[in-house]
């Protein structure tokens, strides 16, 4: 409990700084799952921060529901949900705790989140995800990948640097659509620094009843009030 107080007060810091910390421009790779497959409904954002994503998610079909660990994050968020009139619940909590990723969600975003933690809890978390979703609900999640240089100031908070391997095996119970390691310049806080992360994409697979009901409301049906 100690190191997670830790993380919460180096957090509350950096989000008490002038700007929005990480910026406010979603990860593309959300931008693209969101608007390709006409995504909407209930998302869940981990480790919303200042909400880069709850707020894109927000303005694209979405009702968001957003976590961080930050206090100071959560209450400049709801700040920004009011004045944009936008349909996000933000609310300070930590996923390692039971009962705070309740569902049924059609979209998780959890980005950068789950290297803080050791390995069998981040499974822990990843498995609550997983039965949190829906069948047919998508998960976007990001972490820093072994081959990261580790120059973030925030390096020192992370416990996990994953493989592909280790990431893709959280979500065992997910159909992976994509899994790739990106080598980006982060310049949204402290000095410009060096990241390898990994992306993942997936899906937990449609439920059959759901096909079955999808291919009930084909061409050729008519409604009883038609």
């Amino acid at each position: 409990m100690g190191e997670r107080s830790e993380l919460s007060r180096c957090y509350d810091e950096a989000y008490r700084r002038p700007g929005p910390l990480f910026g406010l421009r979603p990860d593309p790779a959300v931008v693209e799952l969101v608007q390709t497959r006409e995504l909407s409904g209930r998302a869940l954002d981990i480790g919303a921060g200042h909400g880069r994503h709850a707020v894109f998610l927000a303005r694209n079909g979405f009702t968001v529901e957003a976590v961080d660990i930050s206090a100071e994050a959560v209450r400049r968020l709801k700040q920004m949900a009011r004045r944009g009139r936008l349909p996000i619940e933000a609310r300070r909590a930590d996923v390692a705790q039971p009962g705070v990723i309740q569902g049924p969600y059609d979209l998780v975003v959890a980005d950068t989140v789950l290297g803080h933690f050791g390995m069998d809890e981040a499974r822990r978390v990843a498995r609550t995800i997983t039965e949190a979703m829906r069948p047919g609900a998508w998960l976007f999640a990001s972490v820093f990948s072994r081959e990261d240089a580790r120059e973030s100031e925030f390096a020192p908070y992370v416990e996990t640097w994953f493989t592909r391997e280790q990431l893709t095996g959280l979500f065992g119970g997910l159909r992976v659509e994509s899994c790739e390691e990106l080598s980006v310049t982060d310049r949204s806080h402290g000095e410009p620094h060096e990241h390898h992360v990994l992306r993942l994409l997936a899906q937990r697979p449609p439920s059959p009843d759901a096909a079955d009901a999808k291919a009930d409301e084909g061409p050729g049906r008519v409604s009883n009030g038609a």
